[in-house]
C-alpha cells in the first residue's frame, strides 16, 4: 500500500499548535554554502510536500508534490505542485494543476523535448473515486495535455518513465472490483497521451505497484506489494518483470516475518536489480529497511536490513547504493527525522545521516547529482508551528553532508 505521502503526513499532524494568522504567507527558508544547501517551500497553515525530484539538463532541479489550496484546509483539497529550481535551490518558476478536490503529484521526469511528464492521482477529474492522472508540460511547466485512466473505485499513478521509443509508461494501482482489492496497473501511452496498451497484475487480493524502470532488454521491472487472502498472512514484497509489451515474464515475492512492502527498484550495473522496501523481521524490531540485491532473474544474491524506513534508492557511480527515508522515532517528544544512508556494492553500511529537528521529517525521493552529491525531497514541519508542513529539498555533498553538519 502506498503510504509514503499524504497518509503518513495526516497521521503525524494530529498534534496542532496555532500561530497568529498575520504570519500566513509564502516563505522560502534557506541554508546555503558552496555546493550544499537546504531549503523549504510553502505557506503557513498549509500542507506542502515533495514526492519526486530529478536533476535537469541545465544543472537545476525539478520537483513535484502537492500543496493545500486554502488556509487551514482540513478537507484534503490539494493541487499538484511543480517547482523548477536552479542549482542553488532558488525557485525559477512553479505551476499548480488541479480542481476543487484532492489532486496529488507522485512522480516527475524531464522529457527529451525539455518539458516534463507528471503522474499522480486526481479526484477532481476522475470517473470514479480517484483516477490515474498524467500531465505533459513544456519547459516552463505550461500544460500541453493531460489524460486520466481508471475504474470506478480508487486508482492512482505512482511512477512515470519516458521510454526509449519516445512514449511513456505508467505504473500504479487500480481497483476494478471494489471491496478494497486492487491490481498493479501498467499503462503505455504515446507521445500525445493516447493509450497504446494496458496490463494489470494480481487480479485477486490486495496488490499495489510503486516504481518502474525500463530494463536493458526494453522490458520493464516493477516493485510493489501483494497480499492474497488465504495464500499469504500479510503483504509480501512483489517484483514483476515484463517484456517490452508489458506481458508478464516472471514475478517473485519476498516474504519476511511480518508485513513487507516494496518501494523502490532499479536495474544495477551487472544486469540484476536492487530493491528497497520495508520488512518487520521480528516483533518490536527497528530494522525495517530491507535492501535486496537480485540477479537478472530475480533470485536473491544478498540482502541486508537497517533501522528506519527507506522509500527511495539508487545505485551510485561507485557501485554502491544510496537510500532515503526516515528514522523510526514517532513519539510525541521524538518525531521521525529525514534519513540518508550510503552502502557499498555489497550492501554494507558506509555512512548514515539524519536531518531535521523535533518534528516529523521525511524524505521520499533521492538522486545522485552531477557533482556526485545527492538531492532529496520530502516534507518538514517547521519548528515554530505545528499546523502544516513545508516541501523540503536538500542538496548534500558526496558524503551526505550539508554546510555546518559534521
Amino acid at each position: 500500500m502506498k503510504v509514503k505521502k499524504g497518509v503518513i503526513l495526516l497521521c503525524l499532524l494530529l498534534m496542532l499548535t496555532i500561530v497568529p494568522l498575520s504570519q500566513a504567507h509564502t516563505h522560502y527558508s534557506t541554508i546555503n554554502m558552496q555546493n550544499t544547501w537546504m531549503q523549504t517551500y510553502g505557506r503557513l497553515f498549509n500542507d506542502e510536500l515533495g514526492s519526486s525530484i530529478q536533476q535537469t539538463k541545465d544543472g537545476g532541479f525539478i520537483v513535484v508534490g502537492s500543496k493545500s489550496t486554502s488556509l487551514f484546509d482540513i478537507h484534503g483539497h490539494r493541487d499538484v505542485w511543480l517547482l523548477k529550481l536552479n542549482e542553488t535551490g532558488t525557485v525559477m518558476w512553479d505551476q499548480t494543476y488541479g480542481g476543487p478536490d484532492e489532486d496529488d503529484g507522485n512522480a516527475v521526469q524531464q522529457t527529451d523535448d525539455g518539458g516534463y511528464i507528471i503522474v499522480g492521482r486526481t479526484r477532481s477529474y476522475s470517473n470514479g473515486k480517484t483516477d490515474v492522472w498524467l500531465i505533459k508540460t513544456d519547459e516552463k511547466g505550461n500544460k500541453l495535455w493531460d489524460t486520466t485512466f481508471g475504474y470506478s473505485d480508487f486508482d492512482s499513478g505512482s511512477e512515470v518513465r519516458q521510454t526509449r521509443d519516445g512514449c511513456y509508461v505508467i505504473i500504479g494501482s487500480g481497483n476494478q472490483s471494489g471491496g478494497g482489492r486492487g491490481e498493479a496497473l501498467l499503462i503505455k501511452v504515446d507521445s500525445d497521451g493516447n493509450k497504446v496498451w494496458a496490463r494489470s497484475f494480481g487480479e485477486k487480493g490486495h496488490n499495489y505497484a510503486d516504481e518502474i524502470q525500463q530494463t536493458s532488454d526494453d522490458g520493464f521491472i516493477i516493485i510493489g506489494s501483494s497480499w492474497i487472502s488465504g495464500e499469504t498472512n500479510s503483504y509480501d514484497m512483489w517484483l514483476i518483470k515484463t517484456d517490452k509489451d508489458g506481458n508478464l515474464m516472471w514475478d517473485k515475492k519476498f516474504d519476511g516475518a511480518g508485513s513487507d512492502h516494496g518501494w523502490s527498484i532499479g536495474q544495477t550495473l551487472d544486469g540484476g536489480f536492487i530493491i528497497t522496501g520495508e520488512t518487520y523481521q521480528s516483533h518490536g524490531s527497528d530494522d525495517n529497511i530491507w535492501l535486496v540485491k537480485t540477479d537478472e532473474n530475480g533470485n536473491t544474491q544478498w540482502e541486508n536490513t537497517f533501522e528506519g524506513r527507506g522509500y527511495s534508492s539508487q545505485q551510485t557511480s561507485d557501485g554502491g547504493f544510496i537510500i532515503a527515508g526516515a528514522t523510526m522515532n514517532s513519539t510525541i517528544t521524538d518525531f521521525s527525522n529525514g534519513l540518508l544512508m550510503k552502502t557499498d556494492s555489497g550492501g554494507n553500511l558506509e555512512w548514515r545521516r539524519t536531518f531535521g529537528g523535533r518534528q516529523p521529517d521525511f524524505f521520499f525521493s533521492v538522486q545522485q547529482t552531477q557533482d556526485n552529491g545527492y538531492v532529496l525531497t520530502g516534507y518538514t514541519i517547521p519548528w515554530h508551528f505545528w499546523f502544516g508542513s513545508d516541501l523540503w529539498v536538500l542538496k548534500t555533498d558526496s558524503e551526505g553532508k550539508i554546510s555546518l553538519q559534521s
